[in-house]
């Protein structure tokens, strides 16, 4: 169990696993004392070896200070790796991991709102190894006109943490990310995929009275607040999102 606790008195990133008998859970572990924002976006991942990896948005007073933050564990959550960057300064919202299926590695997917950019990035190395930031690959832009930037950030309400770029990596270890255009682009749920060895993207669903103006998170007509994204019985990505009206919308690759 992973948490943010963004308490007054301690803003911190925790964790503690489950030991069974009479213990249920053991001592609880810190894996990063926070500043004054707090932080957003959690995520973690184990693979088959029980490693554990985390990835959250460290936020920031300072909005153009936040970060994509990544630790991993190698004991069931008693000890952390030190916390890495996996971002520039102003990017990590809708931050989410995945793992290759195949070869264990994790991918991470987020925006840079004020950019109106989809960036991900994935560790080239076993899990255990991805303590070390010279393990993950350059990030890469997959999108340059979200329409996102009127989101408001940090201060309340808070609407950029409607935002969530979702990767899924299929069994034959190609790369899907899943994430929502806002109202100032089509206010579409987008799924990009590099299949073909480059990015290429396509509509999932449309959402209602694109290229609104404004930032519009009420108006109901986006589709892809809050993906996320798993896979169904047929080996294909399923993705549960909230979209116009309002609505839970479930769909899958084939429907």
């Amino acid at each position: 169990m992973i948490v943010i606790d963004n308490s007054a008195a301690s803003k911190t990133i925790r964790a503690a696993s489950f030991v069974g008998g009479f213990a249920p859970f053991s001592a609880v572990s810190t894996i990063e004392t926070l500043d004054t924002a707090g932080a957003a976006n959690i995520d973690a991942r184990a693979d088959s070896s029980g490693n554990v990896a985390v990835v959250y948005h460290h936020l920031s007073t300072a909005i153009t200070s936040g970060r994509v933050k990544f630790s991993v564990s190698s004991n069931q959550g008693s000890t952390w790796s030190t916390p890495i960057s996996l971002s520039s300064a102003g990017q990590g919202e809708g931050v989410n991991l995945t793992l290759d299926p195949v070869t264990q590695k994790p991918r991470v997917s987020f925006f840079d709102r004020a950019s109106n950019w989809v960036l991900t990035s994935e560790c080239t190395t076993a899990i255990s190894s991805c303590s070390s930031s010279g393990n993950w690959s350059a990030t890469e832009q997959i999108e340059s006109g979200a329409g996102v930037s009127g989101l408001t950030a940090v201060t309340a309400p808070a609407h950029n943490q409607l935002l969530s770029a979702f990767p899924y990596i299929d069994r034959t270890s190609k790369s899907y990310i899943f994430y929502p255009r806002g109202a100032a682009n089509n206010a579409s749920l987008m799924a990009t995929h590099n299949v073909s060895g480059s990015w290429s993207s396509t509509t999932i669903r449309s959402g209602v009275n694109g290229n609104l103006v404004g930032i519009a998170p009420a108006n109901m007509s986006v589709a892809g607040w809050n993906v996320q994204v798993t896979e169904n019985a047929s080996y294909s990505p399923t993705a549960a999102y909230i979209g116009p009206g309002n609505w839970l919308y479930v769909t899958s690759c084939g429907d």
